[in-house]
């Protein structure tokens, strides 16, 4: 694909919807475009993460190991590992690819870097996080404590 549609794919993810096109075109021009045949593994269960991966075209499915787990499959536009993007961890589940596949490899140290050069935008991803983490933890509350939500 070409960087114009690179860009255009990345306008497309959740995560990035704050990302003027001078972050994606960071992104994209530095991020590290990757082709795999249909059933090729792109990382396992257990795998330390490097950063995040951008579906540019293809299936993928997402499998959690187990025999009976048939796995949920994932589009263009879907990023795997956002966490990664921010701070190394383990693969909680295996990517493989449904059909012929092309992902945007977005490594950790990229994404830190562009952040240190934006810092407006690191503090808004910040606050986007913060946010989301509140409203996953009012819900875990309301299911622990048998609550009705408000």
């Amino acid at each position: 694909m070409s960087l114009a549609s690179d860009i255009a794919v990345l306008r497309r993810v959740p995560f990035f919807e704050r990302f003027g096109d001078e972050h994606l075109r960071l992104l994209a021009f530095g991020g590290e475009n990757q082709h795999h045949d249909a059933d090729a593994t792109l990382f396992r269960v257990g795998d330390p993460t490097e950063g995040g991966y951008v579906l540019l075209s293809g299936q993928i499915r997402l499998t959690d190991g187990s025999p009976d787990d048939e796995g949920e499959r994932f589009k263009v536009g879907t990023l795997l590992g956002q966490r990664a993007l921010l701070a190394p961890t383990k693969r909680r589940h295996s990517a493989i690819a449904v059909s012929r596949v092309e992902v945007l490899l977005i490594r950790r140290s990229l994404f830190v870097r562009m952040l240190s050069e934006f810092p407006d935008l690191a503090a808004q991803l910040y606050a986007d996080m913060s946010d989301e983490l509140r409203t996953l933890t009012g819900r875990a509350s309301v299911v622990v404590s048998g609550r009705r939500p408000l």
